[in-house]
């Protein structure tokens, strides 16, 4: 999957090298990456930095934070998260789980 924000923010790209890495993972890799993103991500609003470095920090993968937030991205395409900014400056935008209570 390519990000929408390639040639937006040039801190949004993967070089060849990590592109082959992520290539190996699986679907079921790819799904255990997700379903720690929406673990992480609550239901109240926190930064989208904050929530991948969590999943970073627990996962067994030595993968960029730049491939975390095009899992993020997918996440939000899907609706199962909501972003509040822009998710291509994961500094600068929140997330909260699509399920979160409303108040």
């Amino acid at each position: 999957m390519q990000p929408d924000c390639i040639g937006i923010n040039p801190n949004c790209e993967l070089n060849a090298a990590e592109r082959a890495e992520i290539k190996k993972l699986s679907a079921e890799q790819i799904a255990g990456i997700d379903s720690a993103l929406l673990t992480a991500g609550t239901d109240v609003w926190q930064k989208q930095a904050k929530v991948i470095a969590i999943v970073m920090g627990e996962s067994k993968f030595n993968l960029p934070d730049v491939y975390f937030g095009e899992r993020v991205q997918s996440l939000i395409k899907q609706g199962k998260l909501h972003v509040m900014g822009d998710p291509c400056y994961m500094q600068f935008s929140e997330l909260k789980r699509a399920d979160s209570p409303q108040p």
